[in-house]
């Protein structure tokens, strides 16, 4: 009872515990929904202006799509294809990404439309900038900037193509874990410094081999698995429940 006036039960007990709400998206006649799809690759943080990007993945379990989507969840949830400049990602499902200040950050996926050929192993960044400022006679002056992507292929061994791995950043490195190819599953640890960039001797570094490669056994790293996740806290990566190597589902944490 409040001021006096009986108060409606609450008609949903885990109301409190779930606190979900919906927001629809919109979009425009000339770009109908893009969903449903799965296996696209979708930042989990969205920019400080609300804006949520997603690129790729499988429609009617036989199209393998290349595009980018960007959603406004800080505005009117507003949902529209992006046009990008310069050759980025094509067309994969199974990838994985980061949002890390003004860049997109893609990795991985299955990009095989045939039997032979070789998954890609391009890392690849979008600057996702929408203006740009630059000094012109002693004036500061502001014009629209172009999204587009770049492409990191440094010299020297890089991870093998593969899909269903984890990305994450922990300072200025973005860190790959696990994933598949085939029936091919991984539990290697590698990592490539966003720092380094522009500087020609930046290299992938090796942090964990696979196991079935020579690296650490089960027991001291976790075993190989793909579809898992890894968050960050503290400086430290943990790999999440709920992934699976084959028939086997592991439900650990490490």
């Amino acid at each position: 009872m409040r001021n006096g006036a009986v108060q409606p039960a609450n008609t949903n007990p885990n109301a409190s515990l779930y606190p979900w709400s919906q927001r629809r998206m919109t979009y425009t006649t000339a770009h109908p929904s893009p969903f449903p799809r799965y296996g696209a690759a979708v930042n989990s943080v969205a920019s400080k202006e609300g804006d949520i990007y997603l690129m790729g993945g499988l429609i009617n379990s036989s199209t393998v799509k290349g595009d980018l989507w960007m959603v406004e969840a800080g505005g009117n949830m507003a949902c529209y294809p992006l046009a990008t400049t310069a050759e980025g990602p094509g067309p994969r499902v199974g990838h994985a990404s980061l949002l890390v200040g003004n860049a997109f950050i893609v990795y991985g996926g299955d990009t095989k439309m045939e039997d032979s050929d070789v998954l890609d192993e391009t890392l690849y960044l979008l600057n996702t900038c929408r203006l740009n400022y630059f000094m012109a006679q002693g004036t500061l002056l502001m014009k629209i900037a172009t999204r587009q992507w770049s492409r990191a292929v440094p010299a020297g061994p890089r991870p093998s193509g593969r899909y269903g791995h984890s990305l994450n950043i922990l300072g200025s490195k973005i860190y790959v874990f696990g994933g598949q190819v085939e029936g091919y599953f991984m539990n290697d640890l590698v990592a490539f410094d966003l720092n380094q960039l522009q500087v020609p001797t930046n290299r992938w570094e090796f942090l964990i081999r696979n196991t079935e490669e020579g690296g650490p056994p089960i027991g001291e790293v976790p075993p190989a698995r793909t579809n898992h996740s890894v968050v960050t806290y503290n400086e430290k990566l943990y790999l999440c429940v709920l992934s699976s190597k084959q028939s086997h589902n592991f439900t650990d944490i490490s």
